[in-house]
């Protein structure tokens, strides 16, 4: 007969036993990703002379719904934004946040 598995508890730590910590964790994990999500789109609306109203949110969201490509679409304004603002520090500190983002 087999023995069951038993998971080896000196590789990983034990697991956290109060929820209310787990739920915590979550929520803030699941905050930062909208502050994230909210400074892209203003990010977005700004390389692209967009005025920053609700619907011009809305319609960023609608129009790229998948992360990559709202991500796509925020290069694709900046590659215009640093043809007429050039600025070598400036899109390389944007090269880098995508980049950081996109991990």
């Amino acid at each position: 007969m087999t023995e069951p598995y038993v998971p080896d508890r000196g590789i990983l730590p034990e697991g956290e036993t109060d929820p209310n910590l787990i739920y915590i964790a979550v929520g803030q994990a699941i905050h930062d990703w909208e502050v994230l999500e909210m400074a892209l789109a203003r990010l977005y609306l700004i390389m692209s002379g967009i005025d920053e109203t609700p619907a011009n949110f809305a319609a960023y969201g609608f129009e790229n719904g998948r992360f990559v490509d709202r991500i796509a679409a925020i290069e694709r304004a900046a590659a215009v934004y640093f043809v007429r603002h050039s600025n070598q520090e400036v899109e390389g500190v944007f090269c880098e946040l995508i980049q950081t983002t996109k991990a």
